[in-house]
């Protein structure tokens, strides 16, 4: 049975309608959509999801180009927007403990008045969720000198397919030991399990940004 409110269980065709498509050029009707607010809920719509052999497509705020969130055939959508907490702020570590659907603009206003930020943007900024982000190893215009997302992302937990939850890497800012299994979940866009918590590695604010653009008269 599935453990969460009914109120955030979608399945009326209009409101699954805006659910069937992403920032890209595929759409797809999901069965149902659930919005959980904690771990244990989404344990509980991924057990119950298995019971009936039905998929399950974890979404940030469908900002992919990609189809990432979109279903290839009817299943649950496990929206994640609604767990959107800070948890921690430690800046003595440089670090930030955030759930999966804080939006990368609303985190950096937050970090802001601390003096430090969150780099590695994406074109979405404004609207994409952190979330979102380490599922796709989102990059941006600020990847050149700062990297990807996967040079940021410290420690994860993680629900499996079965419900059984992990927690990969540490507050450490590097690590030798054994297999770097928190680097095979960045980037895997939910097809090996959904991100619940993330540790994230922070950065001094800049006084100034400057961007720069440079155009060619040809490819060559």
């Amino acid at each position: 049975m599935l453990k969460i409110n009914r109120s955030r269980v979608l399945t009326e065709r209009s409101e699954l309608y805006t659910y069937s498509y992403d920032a890209s050029v595929r759409a797809n009707m999901p069965q149902m959509v659930v919005r959980p607010i904690n771990r244990d809920e989404v344990r509980s719509t991924i057990k119950f999801a298995a019971s009936k052999k039905l998929p399950v497509i974890p979404r940030g705020a469908g900002t992919s180009l990609t189809g990432a969130s979109v279903p290839l055939r009817p299943g649950i959508i496990l929206d994640m927007t609604l767990m959107n907490r800070v948890k921690e702020i430690d800046l003595q570590n440089s670090l930030v403990v955030v759930e999966p659907g804080v939006v990368y603009d609303e985190l950096n206003k937050i970090l802001a008045k601390k003096g430090v930020y969150f780099p590695s943007e994406p074109g979405s900024g404004k609207v994409c969720t952190v979330g979102g982000m380490a599922a796709t190893n989102a990059t941006g215009i600020r990847a050149i000198k700062y990297g990807p997302m996967r040079d940021y992302v410290l420690a994860a937990e993680i629900v499996m397919a079965n419900g059984e939850v992990l927690r990969l890497g540490s507050k450490a800012r590097t690590s030798s030991s054994a297999y770097n299994l928190r680097g095979l979940f960045i980037g895997s866009e939910g097809t090996l399990g959904v991100f619940t918590e993330l540790t994230l590695r922070i950065v001094p604010k800049p006084t100034h940004f400057s961007t720069v653009r440079i155009s060619f008269s040809s490819m060559e």
